[in-house]
């Protein structure tokens, strides 16, 4: 414990060299020995100091000043159509509707069902996937779910996806592959409905509906969903697709809003405990 704690600040020369301790609190969680304390001195972690700052040069134009510039434009037009906007927005965020759909450029939530800030709690990653092992994923719907009390999860993939095309294929894409085989699987567990199916693009746009699909159930799974709906709280889970050639969004049939429409294998029957359990007793931090 104590060597994860100290840092040394130059080479032993001595019996017990000079240590600086570094610590994340002003206060100290451990003792040094006596021999060692006169030469140590305490300093506060900073996780930026590390950091190399570079200066705005103002003569050198920045390569997303577009990006920038359309934003003052736009903060402009909203400042003169809706005044009080900001001011609202700056207040509490309620939006009804917890997108979750694929972090590719050319679907943007708000901009395809022509959504404004503050209308849907978005979560996107590669491919639109809910992996019960994804905590990135799996804390953005529990605070939908509790906190915001959103009443939609929309799962929206789309056809043309770069993620289920490559989950197709046997090609090695590096680490991406890890998080492509659980497309795989959908495939594999779905394997007779490609039979027949003879065009690849034909292909990849079924297994973009499946996908969908599988995420829509993932998250009906999940015990966040399940204790919503047990408390009894409005909640539906919505399995949409969207099309790039023609931007409509087809509605694939999939609408979960009781643990009834799940398979019974996947339902918690018992709520979870109210009562927080006595926690063990701490041992007591050794002397060094």
């Amino acid at each position: 414990m104590l060597k994860s704690c100290l840092a040394f600040s130059r080479m032993p020369q001595k019996l017990y060299p000079s240590l600086t301790v570094v610590s994340k609190s002003p206060i100290r969680a451990f003792s040094i020995a006596p021999a060692l304390r006169k030469h140590a001195t305490p300093v506060l972690y900073n996780p930026l100091s590390k950091i190399k700052g570079v200066r705005k040069d103002p003569t050198k134009k920045s390569p997303l000043s577009s990006l920038l510039n359309n934003n003052a434009e736009w903060s402009k037009n909203i400042h003169q159509t809706d005044p009080t906007f900001f001011a609202r927005s700056a207040e509490k965020q309620s939006p009804k509707i917890l997108w979750l759909g694929c972090s590719d450029s050319r679907v943007s939530a708000e901009q395809i069902v022509g959504a404004g800030p503050g209308e849907l709690f978005v979560h996107r990653n590669v491919a639109n996937l809910c992996i019960h092992t994804d905590l990135n994923c799996l804390s953005v719907i529990q605070y939908a779910v509790d906190v915001l009390k959103i009443e939609h999860i929309i799962v929206c993939g789309h056809y043309g996806c770069g993620g289920v095309a490559a989950a197709m294929r046997p090609d090695l894409n590096g680490l991406i592959d890890n998080w492509l085989v659980n497309i795989k699987d959908v495939y594999a567990a779905n394997k007779e409905r490609f039979e027949g199916v003879e065009d690849q693009k034909s292909r990849e746009d079924l297994l973009s509906e499946l996908n969908v699909g599988n995420t829509v159930q993932s998250i009906c799974h999940t015990a966040i969903v399940q204790q919503a709906w047990k408390r009894g709280q409005n909640l539906s889970v919505h399995g949409w697709i969207y099309g790039l050639e023609d931007g409509l969004i087809n509605e694939l049939g999939w609408c979960v809003s009781s643990p009834d429409q799940l398979e019974s294998v996947y339902v918690y029957q018992n709520p979870m405990p109210t009562k927080r359990r006595r926690a063990l007793p701490r041992p007591k931090p050794e002397s060094v």
